[in-house]
């Protein structure tokens, strides 16, 4: 199956922070999922501004910062849609 949703999509769009970093932890292929929608689960934390969560991907992979979803779209690209309101988007320039 191409497109799946993993308990990562789950606990990133929920921003459950512990509960995805020990997914994080034992699986971390699923941080490069695409679910149903073609997003991973960074754009997901990302557009739904958890900060935090966001943050602890990134120390775990900063090489998520440039994964791509649905046509190409980078977690920068989202950032640009719903706004820095959280402040992330130093972060991801720096990375």
């Amino acid at each position: 199956m191409e497109f799946v949703e993993t308990p990562l999509h789950i606990a990133a769009e929920e921003g459950c922070i512990r509960f995805a970093m020990e997914t994080m932890n034992l699986k971390p292929s699923f941080s490069r999922k695409l679910n149903q929608q073609g997003l991973r689960p960074l754009h997901l934390v990302v557009r739904k501004g958890h900060r935090r969560v966001v943050l602890r991907f990134l120390e775990i992979d900063k090489d998520l910062a440039r994964v791509k979803g649905k046509n190409g779209k980078t977690p920068l690209h989202i950032i640009s849609e719903v706004g820095n309101n959280n402040g992330l988007l130093d972060r991801f320039l720096k990375m």
